[in-house]
């Protein structure tokens, strides 16, 4: 996508101070080009990340004053007032969601909305990142899967803990959301899947609604400072509601880990969400890091409900095609009860070890689908050899 500028009108719009009515041109821009996220940053022109590269898309460098700006569109500022990026600096204040709504002559008007982050870029300056929320979920079948795949098989069990894990941009909420519109448009499905997402990544209602799609009911939260504040707020209320399914939209902290192993063990019920680690077992080794206490009795007990509640693991990343695009690579267990025992029976420290072993031993491991796509020749051996050096276990 090289040579993507902004249309020269709307370069010209920002050669001066730049107007929410152009910063907008900007994003929809953006949008049009499909990229993954957009960065504004002091002495540097517009940039976009697309298939894990970056383009410049201004010829304009942004200045200080064009950031404060963006700042105050995002936050809703009035003229002048600087406050949200004092906060900013500070780093009182650096997330928020900016939405806008886009209309075109003969077509229905479309919401877009942005994830943002704004941080202090060098000492007195600060950058701004947006993210697209693409509400359009896609299927199964878009992301080279089908219901007869392992992975979705395994994906619903009736209880227990299931986490889908990567790095940023490396699919997991695509992943996620194919298999919940699955469930959703499955007839031989009942129940509710109640979310809880900062922001909410996709819109399951819609699509519910749009396929008359009405036996399993989502019901998304977003966690926010006057709404629902956190992960366990939201667990204590699915149980009191009856859910089948949570979905936590990521897992971050330890109380957000223990939480999870919580709410599978009182509740009898699914529990799923997201985190950021490189494979399956470096995700065992978090979990289990986050359960480490001064009374070892206290902690082998925590590891222990911690096994008995995960039912599956899912690491995926996203690999640069030879044309263009980019294709998954990822990789599962699912925790039998011979797993379970295997890694009941070792040292603490020697479980995710033991599961990375595990994962070989079954030919299971991301590198090993990501050589049978250098094999079907969808990468180049470039690609490849670097994949296996980065996350070869």
């Amino acid at each position: 996508m090289n040579n993507q500028f902004i249309p020269e009108k709307v370069e010209t719009m920002i050669r001066g101070l730049i107007d929410e009515r152009a910063f907008r041109f900007i994003l929809i821009h953006a949008k049009e080009l499909n990229v993954s996220d957009i960065t504004f940053s002091v002495g540097f022109p517009i940039s976009v990340k697309k298939d894990n590269k970056v383009f410049q898309i201004s010829k304009k460098m942004m200045t200080k004053t064009d950031i404060k700006r963006m700042i105050g569109f995002i936050y809703q500022s009035r003229e002048g007032d600087e406050s949200a990026y004092q906060r900013v600096m500070m780093g009182q204040d650096n997330a928020a969601t900016y939405t806008f709504n886009v209309s075109k002559p003969g077509k229905p008007r479309v919401e877009l909305r942005y994830r943002c982050l704004s941080v202090r870029d060098g000492e007195d300056d600060a950058s701004l990142t947006m993210r697209l929320n693409n509400e359009n979920i896609l299927r199964l079948n878009q992301i080279g899967l089908s219901k007869d795949h392992p992975l979705y098989k395994n994906m619903f069990p009736e209880k227990g803990l299931v986490l889908i894990t990567g790095s940023v941009d490396s699919g997991k909420t695509t992943l996620i959301y194919a298999c919940l519109a699955e469930k959703i448009m499955d007839p031989k499905s009942h129940g509710f899947i109640d979310t809880y997402e900062n922001p909410i990544e996709g819109n399951l209602r819609k699509f519910a609604i749009e396929n008359n799609a009405f036996s399993t009911i989502p019901r998304q939260c977003p966690i926010t400072p006057n709404g629902i504040t956190d992960y366990s707020q939201g667990l204590i209320l699915s149980l009191r509601r009856n859910s089948d399914i949570i979905l936590l939209g990521e897992i971050r902290t330890q109380e957000d880990i223990m939480g999870c192993i919580r709410a599978t063990l009182a509740s009898g019920k699914l529990v799923m969400g997201t985190l950021h680690t490189d494979n399956v077992p470096k995700t065992l080794s978090r979990l289990i890091n986050s359960l480490s206490y001064s009374d070892e009795s206290k902690t082998k007990m925590l590891i222990y409900d911690l096994i008995n509640s995960i039912h599956m693991l899912v690491s995926q990343k996203l690999i640069a095609k030879k044309d263009s695009g980019r294709v998954a690579a990822f990789e599962s267990i699912v925790f039998t009860p011979e797993i379970r025992e295997r890694l009941l029976a070792l040292p603490v420290e020697r479980i995710s070890v033991e599961l990375g072993l595990i994962m070989k031993e079954n030919g299971d491991t991301m590198v090993d689908m990501a050589r049978k796509h250098f094999e079907d020749g969808l990468i180049d051996e470039e690609t490849f050899l670097r994949f296996e050096k980065d996350y070869s276990y």
